[in-house]
């Protein structure tokens, strides 16, 4: 017979990873069509710094092993997981935007900061929430 519970385990957080996409996607075309805003497209690396293709394909690699090296379940939790989702939905949305634009589209501006855009707010409040994990799971180790 068929597993609701099992099949709920495995959609939930890969409709959190695209949904997220959607997100980034849609915010993109909203900010492409608005007069008010300015895209700047960044060929180069995180906040335009110039960095060699291979570096790309050894990052993608170190963190995918570092996502199947952190659980040692198959299945990712939405409540559990959200700083591991929110690393693969805001990476895959780069990737994708890199592949369709040969380019990253970064449309939020903030006075005296680099042009960002919304999967660079996902990576970094994942990487907030993969370390503060860390954190809190050796203090009780304590």
């Amino acid at each position: 017979m068929f597993d609701l519970t099992k099949l709920r385990k495995v959609l939930i957080p890969i409709l959190f990873v695209v949904f997220f996409i959607w997100i980034q996607f849609w915010l993109h075309l909203w900010f492409l069509f608005s007069p008010y805003q300015q895209i700047v497209c960044n060929y180069n690396g995180p906040l335009g710094i110039a960095v060699p293709s291979w570096a790309y394909l050894l990052s993608a690699v170190v963190v995918l092993g570092g996502v199947f090296s952190l659980r040692k379940q198959p299945i990712l939790s939405l409540s559990h997981d959200w700083p591991l989702l929110l690393l693969l939905a805001g990476g895959l949305g780069n990737v994708l935007e890199r592949l369709s634009f040969q380019c990253i589209m970064d449309y939020m501006t903030i006075p005296f900061f680099p042009v960002f855009n919304i999967a660079d707010v996902a990576l970094t409040v994942g990487v907030i929430g993969v370390v503060w994990k860390e954190w809190n799971k050796s203090d009780k180790k304590k």
